[in-house]
């Protein structure tokens, strides 16, 4: 038996991306549900992909709410007992910005992630190209070209949406100017 519930409790441990017998992705969640002796356990295998692509904030004392279909299991622990507990199959799971236990972060937030090496690559290889532009005496990259190179050596899967290649060119043009490896005029970056 199930029913459709929606639920409101803090995090056990840190989520866990799994992927399905079906290849999807989900994670599983292991959620706290009331408090003191009232407490009650859910596991939850959460498909929303909202979540999913915000894995890193699903960590053990983050306060969620999620809606999906409950139903009770039971199963023969290793003792030889019969168990019995709550599950959810989440179709919808956000972290709480709500209530008196705001999210309590264990992991401390990781520091910004340095240039993958490829998409670097990638932008080396744009400017050794014959079809470069020059700006301030230097050849110059544009987000096509870049791109176009990208999809070359793998880092951009053609397969994704358009967007995807201009916010990592944003992000990476970003990441370079910070860290003084390249200038930027408009759309085009050349090397500092």
């Amino acid at each position: 038996m199930s029913i459709e519930a929606a639920l409101f409790g803090t995090l056990g441990r840190d989520a866990e991306p799994k992927i399905s017998k079906t290849g999807k992705l989900y994670l599983r969640l292991n959620v706290a549900c009331g408090e003191g002796d009232a407490t009650q356990w859910v596991s939850a295998m959460v498909f929303d992909e909202r979540a999913i692509a915000a894995a890193d904030g699903f960590v053990k004392g983050a306060r969620v709410y999620l809606e999906g279909k409950l139903s009770l299991n039971e199963w023969t622990a290793q003792d030889g007992t019969t168990r019995s507990g709550l599950s959810v199959m989440s179709w919808h799971c956000r972290l709480s910005q709500i209530g008196r236990a705001k999210a309590k972060l264990e992991k401390p937030k990781p520091a910004p992630q340095s240039v993958p090496g490829a998409a670097f690559d990638a932008f080396h290889n744009a400017l050794a190209g014959d079809t470069t532009e020059m700006r301030h005496g230097r050849r110059a990259v544009t987000l096509e070209l870049w791109k176009a190179e990208c999809f070359a050596i793998g880092v951009l899967d053609r397969d994704k949406p358009a967007n995807q290649a201009r916010a990592l060119w944003s992000k990476y043009r970003l990441e370079l100017i910070a860290a003084n490896r390249i200038a930027c005029d408009d759309k085009l970056a050349w090397l500092v």
